[in-house]
């Protein structure tokens, strides 16, 4: 017996994915700031507060059994993009939502963003833009239904930790079973772009 499985792609506005592997999975987004609010640590506090609200209530309904979070990438490696905020704001939040998580007992994964879009897309080294929306279509041509990128980034860290459980019965993601045009791996300083611009439907 499979178990329901949930992953979460953290960051201030979080993409929620959870399900049965094997089945098409479920989504939901949700923002823990607020408009207006300052960028402090009072704001940092304030929205994990919230984050760890909405876990617990989600948990009400929804008995998960084990989690997945994609792992935030160091902050060396991110180098000019850094941002002390921001960085504050997803340490803050991935703290507070594992923490729900361990406290409920759950096991939880945490995934790098390498081996979840090698497992997914099969390239773990594309460009982050051309990654984020080539994902975004092998989740429609999968019969998923994100609504978002942030969505569509957390479906392919639950497909990653239920290779990792079940294997068997997970979802095959591959090119040729979904009848898509596949990843191509950029050449060095190649700009590539294959993800459609709207995300409506499944490419021809």
């Amino acid at each position: 017996m499979t178990d329901n499985l949930l992953a979460l792609d953290v960051a201030s506005n979080t993409g929620v994915c959870w399900g049965i592997p094997g089945l098409a999975p479920q989504f939901m987004s949700q923002k823990f700031t607020r408009d207006g609010e300052s960028s402090s640590m009072d704001g940092v506090a304030s929205a994990a507060s919230r984050a760890m609200l909405w876990l617990i209530e989600f948990l009400k309904v929804e008995k998960i059994e084990a989690a997945v979070i994609e792992a935030p990438i160091p902050e060396r490696a991110l180098g000019a993009h850094s941002n002390a905020w921001s960085t504050a704001l997803k340490y803050a939040l991935i703290g507070s939502l594992s923490g729900v998580l361990r406290g409920k007992s759950i096991p939880i994964r945490f995934a790098n963003i390498q081996g979840i879009r090698k497992n997914f897309l099969g390239h773990g080294n594309l460009p982050g833009e051309v990654a984020k929306k080539e994902t975004m279509r092998f989740c429609i041509a999968a019969g998923w239904s994100p609504k978002n990128l942030d969505e569509s980034d957390a479906g392919a860290a639950w497909h990653f930790e239920c290779m990792k459980r079940f294997p068997r019965e997970s979802q095959l993601i591959d090119p040729i079973a979904l009848r898509i045009p596949p990843v191509q791996k950029p050449i060095k300083g190649e700009r590539v772009s294959l993800a459609p611009k709207r995300f409506g439907g499944q490419m021809s």
